[in-house]
């Protein structure tokens, strides 16, 4: 019986300890979320000017609305967009199979955070 007690608190305590480091690793995520919108929208409206021209930013707008940070963490979300879009803009100068690939790429990277950040 102790034992089981043991094992249980064990349990408890590691998810405790596991939802306090995913509350805390929030923000980081979301900044990376957002630096992955910025170089999205460099290159999906480059090769997608139709259809993506805007789907990014208004993206990042939407995880602003939906998250209301601090005042600190939402400079820190919008440095982050626009540091991503300026390293793609110039990693990424026309839509080629390179661009492409690297939206795939980060595409990927951001649908993990998104999954992550929903829970």
């Amino acid at each position: 019986m102790k034992r089981m007690l043991g094992i249980f608190i064990g349990i408890t305590l590691a998810t405790q300890l596991s939802a306090e480091s995913a509350v805390a690793a929030r923000p980081d995520d979301l900044t990376t979320l957002a630096r992955v919108f910025g170089e999205l929208h460099h290159v999906r409206r480059m090769c997608e000017p139709q259809r993506e021209a805007e789907l990014w930013r208004e993206r990042m707008k939407q995880m602003v609305r939906l998250e209301q940070p601090t005042a600190q963490l939402r400079r820190r979300l919008v440095g982050a967009f626009n540091d991503g879009f300026r390293s793609a803009e110039s990693a990424h100068a026309q839509c080629d199979n390179d661009a492409e690939a690297f939206a795939e790429s980060r595409a990927a990277v951001g649908a993990e955070l998104a999954a992550k950040l929903a829970y």
